[in-house]
């Protein structure tokens, strides 16, 4: 009975649960424009920056025109224990302009292809998805560009975990 049992926890795992790998896709990303601000501290307190942003686009009349954006400066580093988290926190705003005397300030991400992977679950594992798409980048034909993105599709609730897209700039190899 107890071979049973583990023969067939065995096939749900194996065989039935999908590796990463075969949730991460490919895209382009056209030029995008975003309002940012820089944070630097611990993981957990990044959402307050979040907010402040917010707060000071509303106050400059610009009006967040998608999902927030962190762009995350110190992979892996930065979701350890006692590691300093480094990124701007963005939303993109189109067309419209950040004044200079704004608390904020304004950024063009060029286009670019990415490796992507939708994470669904608590922040405490997401470096499961970091790491899938950085071993992708190394075993495929691509070259890493840039520094690793999420894209806040859910901001978790008080009883549901958050969606994020995580993202890696990548270029094909050339040959």
């Amino acid at each position: 009975m107890y071979r049973i049992i583990v023969f067939a926890i065995f096939i749900i795992v194996v065989l039935v649960v999908p590796s990463a790998a075969e949730d991460i896709f490919v895209k382009d990303m056209d030029e995008i424009r975003l309002a940012y601000l820089e944070y630097s501290g611990p993981f957990h307190k990044f959402t307050d920056t979040r907010e402040e942003l917010l707060t000071m686009m509303a106050e400059e009349g610009v009006k967040p025109e998608g999902h927030c954006l962190v762009i995350i400066h110190n992979y892996p580093a930065s979701f350890k224990e006692g590691g300093g988290f480094s990124a701007e926190v963005c939303y993109p705003i189109g067309e419209q302009r950040v004044g200079i005397d704004a608390e904020f300030r304004e950024i063009t991400l060029p286009q670019t292809s990415l490796l992507y992977i939708e994470y669904h679950g608590e922040y405490s594992d997401i470096m499961e998805a970091y790491d899938a798409l950085r071993d992708q980048a190394w075993e495929g034909d691509y070259q890493i560009t840039g520094d690793f993105r999420e894209i806040l599709l859910a901001p978790p609730g008080a009883e549901t975990p958050p969606t994020v897209e995580v993202q890696l700039p990548v270029e094909t190899r050339k040959e």
